[in-house]
Order: structure tokens, then C-alpha cells, then sequence
């Protein structure tokens, strides 16, 4: 007898460790691993499909350009910059501009702003015109370029 019972001992020891092992494996695969696992497949499928939704994403506005846009753009171009019917464009929707002519662009004495040319505008420093002229060359960087600007 004293066989059955060390043959029952050994069986039932070797279902709890397999017990042991298949949760042990199961907290492994807890919801943040596996979720970080899934997003980083969703990531790369993404970025391998024509139409990814990542290349849609907005860069984010600095926090000296969202002061200025607060300051300057939002009466004009609305709170998110999506524009105002007969006011103010939809920024996102602006041609292609490098920096240096976006820079350009928003000086312009001659330009778009010269006969709406807020005050608050006149108050920008060259150093805020440039941090603003890079965001807004980030934010456009995927529409079709100016007329009469490089490719």
C-alpha cells in the first residue's frame, strides 16, 4: 500500500506544479505587457499600411507657441486652429512652408495679415515668429507646398 500512496504523492505533486507553472505563466502575460505587445503590433502595422492614422497626428504646440496662438491666431483661426468661415484658414489645411518661410509669410508687411495686421502681432519677438514658423512648418508639413516654394 505504502506504493499506491507514494504513486498518489508523486501524481498529485506533479499536477501542482504544473498548476504552479500555467499560473505563473498566465501572470506573466498580465494586461499591460500584453497591451504594450498589441499596441506595439498595431504600431507596426500601422506604419506599414498606406492610410496610417499616425501620419495624422498633429505635432504638439510648444507652450511659448500656444501662448502666442492664444495671443495672436485664435480670434482669427478659432481655439484650435481649425479656422473661422470669412475670418480666418484652417491652419492644418495651410500650404507647405519651410521655417524660414513661414517666417517670411507672417512678416510680410505686403502679405495675407498687412491690412488685418493685429497689434498683438507687432509685439512678437524674432525668437517667437521663429518658434511659431517651425511648429507651423511641422503641422503643414504633409499639404502640397506654396505657390512659387521649393518642393
Amino acid at each position: 500500500m505504502s506504493i499506491i500512496i507514494r504513486r498518489i504523492a508523486v501524481f498529485a505533486l506533479l499536477i501542482l506544479l504544473s498548476l504552479f507553472v500555467a499560473c505563473a505563466n498566465q501572470q506573466s502575460a498580465t494586461p499591460e505587457s500584453s497591451g504594450a505587445n498589441t499596441n506595439a503590433a498595431n504600431a507596426s502595422a500601422t506604419a506599414n499600411s498606406s492610410a496610417s492614422p499616425i501620419a495624422d497626428l498633429e505635432p504638439v504646440m510648444p507652450e511659448k507657441v500656444q501662448v502666442a496662438f492664444e495671443q495672436n491666431c485664435k480670434n482669427c483661426h478659432g481655439p484650435e486652429g481649425h479656422g473661422i468661415t470669412g475670418v480666418g484658414t484652417d491652419l492644418r489645411k495651410a500650404a507647405r512652408r519651410s521655417p524660414a518661410e513661414w517666417t517670411k509669410y507672417l512678416q510680410d508687411e505686403a502679405g495675407a495679415h498687412s491690412s488685418k495686421r493685429m497689434p498683438a502681432m507687432a509685439s512678437l519677438t524674432e525668437k517667437d515668429y521663429e518658434e511659431i514658423s517651425a511648429y507651423l512648418a511641422d503641422l503643414t508639413q504633409n499639404n502640397a507646398p506654396a505657390a512659387g516654394t521649393k518642393k
